[in-house]
C-alpha cells in the first residue's frame, strides 16, 4: 500500500532537510558519488564566483599584468643566455667549465 502522507522535512540528526531543497540542491547526494559531476560543480562554482566579481576583475588583471612583466619582461633585460652565439663546442665546453666549478666550490 503506498503511502499517502510524504513529508516535507526530513530531521537528519539535529537537521531538518527540505525534500523540496535537496532537489534542487547543486551539491546533490547522490551526485557526490560521481568524480566527474564533483569536478562539473567545482569547475561551475567558481566560473558562477568570477562572473560575479566586479573588484576582483580589477584585481586579477593586475595580478595577470605583474606576472607577464616578471617573466616576460624581465627576462629579456636580467637573464641572458650564456650560450647564445655559441656552437656546439664551445657550448659542451662551458657547460662542462660551470659544472666543474660549482663542485670545488661546493667542496
Amino acid at each position: 500500500m503506498p503511502c499517502i502522507f510524504q513529508p516535507k522535512y526530513v530531521p537528519i540528526g539535529k537537521i531538518v532537510v527540505s525534500l523540496d531543497a535537496a532537489k534542487t540542491a547543486p551539491f546533490n547526494i547522490s551526485q557526490s558519488n560521481n568524480a566527474m559531476n564533483w569536478l562539473h560543480n567545482v569547475v561551475r562554482f567558481y566560473i558562477e564566483g568570477f562572473r560575479e566579481m566586479t573588484l576582483g576583475r580589477t584585481l586579477w588583471a593586475i595580478i595577470l599584468i605583474k606576472l607577464f612583466v616578471m617573466f616576460a619582461i624581465l627576462k629579456l633585460f636580467f637573464f641572458r643566455d650564456p650560450l647564445a652565439g655559441q656552437n656546439d663546442a664551445q657550448r659542451s665546453a662551458h657547460v662542462m667549465e660551470q659544472l666543474t666549478d660549482t663542485q670545488t666550490q661546493s667542496l
